[in-house]
Protein backbone atom coordinates (compact mmCIF):
# COMPACT_ATOMS: atom_id res chain seq x y z
CA UNK A 1 0.00 0.00 0.00
CA UNK A 2 1.53 3.72 -0.90
CA UNK A 3 1.44 6.69 1.49
CA UNK A 4 -1.32 8.30 -0.40
CA UNK A 5 -4.05 5.53 0.30
CA UNK A 6 -5.29 4.85 -2.90
CA UNK A 7 -5.45 1.16 -2.36
CA UNK A 8 -6.69 0.68 1.00
CA UNK A 9 -10.56 -0.17 1.43
CA UNK A 10 -11.33 3.31 2.72
CA UNK A 11 -10.66 7.01 1.30
CA UNK A 12 -9.00 9.34 3.66
CA UNK A 13 -12.27 12.30 3.01
CA UNK A 14 -14.60 9.02 3.86
CA UNK A 15 -12.59 8.33 7.29
CA UNK A 16 -12.61 11.96 8.57
CA UNK A 17 -16.22 12.00 8.57
CA UNK A 18 -18.02 11.36 12.06
CA UNK A 19 -19.96 7.91 12.27
CA UNK A 20 -22.95 9.62 13.99
CA UNK A 21 -23.05 13.33 13.61
CA UNK A 22 -25.16 13.29 16.61
CA UNK A 23 -23.01 12.69 18.96
CA UNK A 24 -20.32 15.14 17.87
CA UNK A 25 -21.78 18.04 20.05
CA UNK A 26 -21.78 15.60 23.20
CA UNK A 27 -17.94 14.74 22.52
CA UNK A 28 -16.69 18.03 22.14
CA UNK A 29 -18.15 19.61 25.08
CA UNK A 30 -16.82 16.81 26.93
CA UNK A 31 -13.45 17.20 25.20
CA UNK A 32 -13.59 20.80 26.51
CA UNK A 33 -15.05 20.08 29.96
CA UNK A 34 -11.94 17.17 30.22
CA UNK A 35 -9.27 18.87 28.23
CA UNK A 36 -7.50 20.82 31.38
CA UNK A 37 -7.75 18.00 33.46
CA UNK A 38 -5.40 15.60 31.28
CA UNK A 39 -1.90 15.02 31.83
CA UNK A 40 0.62 13.82 29.13
CA UNK A 41 0.07 9.78 30.43
CA UNK A 42 -3.67 9.75 31.30
CA UNK A 43 -4.40 8.23 27.58
CA UNK A 44 -1.26 5.89 27.73
CA UNK A 45 -3.81 2.86 27.59
CA UNK A 46 -5.37 3.89 25.04
CA UNK A 47 -2.60 5.12 23.19
CA UNK A 48 -1.09 1.68 23.59
CA UNK A 49 -4.30 -0.39 22.81
CA UNK A 50 -4.34 2.09 19.49
CA UNK A 51 -0.65 0.96 18.77
CA UNK A 52 -1.20 -2.16 19.42
CA UNK A 53 -4.22 -1.93 16.88
CA UNK A 54 -2.17 -0.54 14.33
CA UNK A 55 1.05 -2.30 14.59
CA UNK A 56 -0.74 -5.96 14.61
CA UNK A 57 -2.68 -4.90 11.57
CA UNK A 58 -5.76 -5.87 14.07
CA UNK A 59 -7.49 -2.57 12.63
CA UNK A 60 -6.78 -3.54 8.74
CA UNK A 61 -8.68 -7.13 9.95
CA UNK A 62 -11.30 -5.30 10.74
CA UNK A 63 -12.17 -3.99 7.83
CA UNK A 64 -12.60 -7.02 5.74
CA UNK A 65 -15.93 -8.19 4.49
CA UNK A 66 -16.66 -3.92 4.14
CA UNK A 67 -16.02 -3.51 7.71
CA UNK A 68 -19.15 -5.92 8.47
CA UNK A 69 -18.50 -6.15 12.75
CA UNK A 70 -16.59 -9.26 13.44
CA UNK A 71 -15.59 -11.64 16.22
CA UNK A 72 -12.75 -11.02 18.68
CA UNK A 73 -11.31 -14.64 17.38
CA UNK A 74 -11.80 -13.67 13.48
CA UNK A 75 -9.77 -11.25 14.32
CA UNK A 76 -7.45 -12.70 16.33
CA UNK A 77 -7.05 -15.66 14.05
CA UNK A 78 -6.71 -12.92 11.20
CA UNK A 79 -3.72 -11.96 12.73
CA UNK A 80 -2.24 -14.74 14.35
CA UNK A 81 -3.20 -13.93 18.37
CA UNK A 82 -5.19 -15.24 21.04
CA UNK A 83 -9.09 -14.58 21.12
CA UNK A 84 -8.85 -13.78 24.91
CA UNK A 85 -6.26 -11.26 24.13
CA UNK A 86 -7.76 -9.58 21.03
CA UNK A 87 -10.93 -9.45 22.59
CA UNK A 88 -9.45 -7.50 25.41
CA UNK A 89 -7.64 -5.18 23.27
CA UNK A 90 -10.88 -4.65 21.10
CA UNK A 91 -13.27 -4.11 24.26
CA UNK A 92 -11.07 -1.68 25.10
CA UNK A 93 -11.07 0.54 22.16
CA UNK A 94 -14.50 -0.14 22.23
CA UNK A 95 -15.35 1.59 25.57
CA UNK A 96 -12.65 4.00 24.13
CA UNK A 97 -15.28 5.78 21.52
CA UNK A 98 -12.40 3.36 18.94
CA UNK A 99 -14.89 1.31 18.01
CA UNK A 100 -18.65 -0.10 19.00
CA UNK A 101 -19.08 -3.66 20.70
CA UNK A 102 -21.84 -4.66 18.14
CA UNK A 103 -22.58 -7.76 20.48
CA UNK A 104 -21.08 -10.09 22.71
CA UNK A 105 -17.18 -10.04 21.80
CA UNK A 106 -17.98 -8.00 18.38
CA UNK A 107 -16.69 -5.14 16.84
CA UNK A 108 -16.74 -2.83 14.75
CA UNK A 109 -14.96 0.42 13.94
CA UNK A 110 -15.59 3.58 13.81
CA UNK A 111 -14.49 6.39 10.78
CA UNK A 112 -11.14 7.21 12.93
CA UNK A 113 -10.10 4.22 13.57
CA UNK A 114 -11.10 2.99 9.97
CA UNK A 115 -8.49 5.87 9.03
CA UNK A 116 -5.44 4.63 11.08
CA UNK A 117 -5.45 1.74 8.61
CA UNK A 118 -4.06 4.35 5.69
CA UNK A 119 -0.80 4.21 6.21
CA UNK A 120 -0.57 8.03 5.81
CA UNK A 121 -2.56 8.74 8.99
CA UNK A 122 -2.00 5.53 10.83
CA UNK A 123 1.65 6.27 10.70
CA UNK A 124 1.57 9.87 11.58
CA UNK A 125 -0.92 9.32 14.23
CA UNK A 126 1.63 9.50 18.05
CA UNK A 127 0.09 6.14 19.45
CA UNK A 128 1.43 4.61 16.18
CA UNK A 129 4.71 5.67 17.00
CA UNK A 130 5.03 4.02 20.54
CA UNK A 131 6.99 1.10 20.87
CA UNK A 132 5.37 -1.92 21.79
Amino acid sequence: MGSDGANVPIKPLEATIPSDWAVVPNIVSRIATYANELTENDDSVSRAALAIGVQSKMLEAMLTDEGSPKTATEIAQAIDAGASLADRILRHLAAMGYGTETGPQIYKLTNFSRALTIPIIGAGYPSSRVPY
